[in-house]
């Protein structure tokens, strides 16, 4: 696994080789921050009332702990949750939700198999478990975010 990151990131949150290898090591025996910030992402999506920058994840808003949960149904920390990230990030993450989420949609129960890589905190087995009834469900990760 390579982590990689722009050039424009410096200072104490630049990856550095050792802070590459630490968080490889987390992510072996805890969960991925990636993972744990696309979930908090994904819920504060789904309480937006802005169509452009909302998103079905009920689930990603349901398994949050309370406070990031209280969080995400309040506008202001929402808007801080998107500016968090790397510019765009917050936007690429709801834009991609919507997108697999449609094909998904589209699909319907005609799909056989289904591979999600990275699936992290993915919910989609859940959200789409009428279209997936007869469909094979692989979801790849690390060991500890697939716990």
């Amino acid at each position: 696994m390579s982590l990689t990151t722009s050039r424009a990131t410096v200072g104490r949150d630049a990856w550095t080789p050792k802070r590459q290898m630490s968080e490889q090591r987390r992510i072996q025996t805890g969960t991925s921050r990636t993972a744990e910030w696309v979930c908090v992402a994904r819920a504060c999506s789904y309480r937006e009332r802005n169509s452009c920058r909302h998103s079905d994840d009920w689930v990603a808003a349901a398994i949050l702990p309370p406070f990031l949960r209280a969080g995400a149904r309040i506008g202001p920390f929402r808007r801080m949750w998107a500016r968090l990230g790397p510019k765009g990030m917050y936007a690429w993450v709801v834009a991609q939700t919507r997108y697999v989420d449609e094909v998904f949609e589209r699909a319907g129960p005609s799909m056989a198999q289904v591979l999600i890589m990275g699936a992290g905190y993915d919910s989609r087995a859940i959200r789409f478990r009428d279209q997936l009834q007869r469909a094979r469900v692989f979801e790849l990760d690390a060991p500890k975010p697939q716990a």
